[in-house]
């Protein structure tokens, strides 16, 4: 069996922490961006559904107006 060199090990958890703040900083920044992409696609969807209920208001308006001519 080697003998564990403290040295090699406090540089090796040394590197370890660094990746793991790294790890961190960027699983916050996908976080964020998940949380854009969620709100972008929420306001798309109402704004589609806003799309479709006036597209429903307009045939209908249509449909009554054919009938009074």
């Amino acid at each position: 069996m080697t003998p564990v060199d403290n040295e090699q090990i406090n540089k090796l958890l040394e590197k370890i922490h660094k990746h793991k703040v790294l790890i961190e900083i960027n699983r916050d920044q996908l976080r964020e961006i998940s949380n854009e992409l969620r709100d972008l696609i929420e306001t798309f969807d109402e704004g589609i559904e806003g799309l479709e209920d006036g597209s429903r208001q307009i045939e209908d308006a249509v449909d009554a107006l054919s009938k009074l001519i």
